[in-house]
């Protein structure tokens, strides 16, 4: 059976403490348990305060062929976007899939084949945002992705996402503290050539995560800016050996990345760049040859640098040591 909301081109939910579920689709369902939802002109939907939201609905299939925006926030127990469980079942099978099954906000039931700007904060739960399974025309027209306090999300793309980000012109994710990687391990069989498609990303912003993953060969042919910040367990933006080509790369800021120690485990090609900056403010910044030789410079020195405080804080606590051992024994 298939439930339509025809009419529908704005939708708008805030707000609402008890609310566990949007469209409750046990009613719709046919005598062999299905249930197709339909939103035919749907252009924008909002989620937002939704402390008890676990789901949008329950069905076999969603699709929104004109949804262009969703921003879903605060909705802090929310992992997945449909269910096929009925309302009873997901809280029953939750115990027995937990340990074996990791929910992704999307998969193969929903179709999103015009949407460009997505906004996800604060989803508390939100494990993973997209499946390796998809429906084939969704998501490719995505232009934003902006990703903010998703704690336990370990990474944002499956690799097999790399062809779908054509449109992407600006990337930002901030406070994700389990974030292990920004494009997930290459399945087997796929093609590298596949890696290089995400061809058109001007800006990447990636804030206050927890250490970065990307694999394989990649080139960003539009990228002009590139911002790390306060990203404590961050080592290189990419662990694996693979190559990197940022042929219009102007500015990179990197600050508070007290672990990077290179940018990639392998070649680096920045035709355009001149200088990395520890500031968001006009400072000169600095450069020496390449970015991978830039940061490794930085690095070294950050860690001479603490090393020296070290050694004076030893020196002085040695200092007091002797003051307190004398002021005793003069007693």
């Amino acid at each position: 059976m298939v439930k339509s909301f025809e009419q529908l081109n704005w939708l708008e939910i805030r707000d609402c403490q008890m609310m566990e579920e949007i469209i409750l689709a046990e009613e719709s369902m046919d005598e062999e348990g299905m249930c197709k939802i339909f939103f035919p002109n749907l252009e924008f939907l909002l989620l937002e305060d939704l402390p008890k939201l676990t789901r949008f609905c329950s069905g076999n299939y969603l699709e929104l062929p004109w949804l262009w925006k969703l921003k879903i926030s605060k909705c802090p127990v929310l992992k997945t976007f449909i269910s096929s469980f009925i309302f009873g079942d997901m809280v029953a099978s939750s115990e027995n899939v937990k340990n074996t099954c990791t929910f992704s906000l999307f998969d193969a039931k929903v179709a999103f084949p015009k949407l460009e700007r997505l906004v996800i904060e604060h989803v508390k739960s939100l494990n993973k945002i997209w499946n390796d399974q998809l429906e084939v025309d969704s998501f490719c027209q995505l232009t934003l992705v902006s990703v903010v306090s998703c704690e336990k999300l370990m990474n944002i793309f499956p690799f097999s996402m790399v062809e779908r980000l054509q449109r992407l012109d600006k990337l930002q994710i901030w406070n994700c503290d389990s974030l292990e990687e920004i494009l997930g391990s290459q399945e087997p069989g796929v093609s590298q050539s596949e890696a290089q498609k995400a061809t058109r990303l001007p800006l990447l912003e990636i804030v206050t995560c927890l250490e970065d993953d990307v694999k394989d060969e990649i080139v960003f042919s539009k990228l002009k800016y590139l911002q790390l910040c306060g990203l404590p367990r961050l080592s290189s933006f990419c662990l694996d050996k693979c190559k990197f080509e940022f042929p219009f790369l102007e500015e990179v800021i990197l600050m508070d990345c007290p672990r990077m120690q290179t940018f990639s485990m392998d070649e680096i090609r920045t035709p355009k760049l001149q200088k990395v900056k520890l500031t968001g403010d006009e400072d000169e910044g600095f450069w020496v040859g390449n970015l991978n030789s830039t940061i490794q410079l930085q690095f070294m020195q950050k860690v001479c640098i603490n090393s020296k405080d070290l050694l004076r804080v030893k020196v002085i606590l040695k200092i007091e040591i002797k003051e307190i051992a004398a002021h005793v024994l003069s007693k």
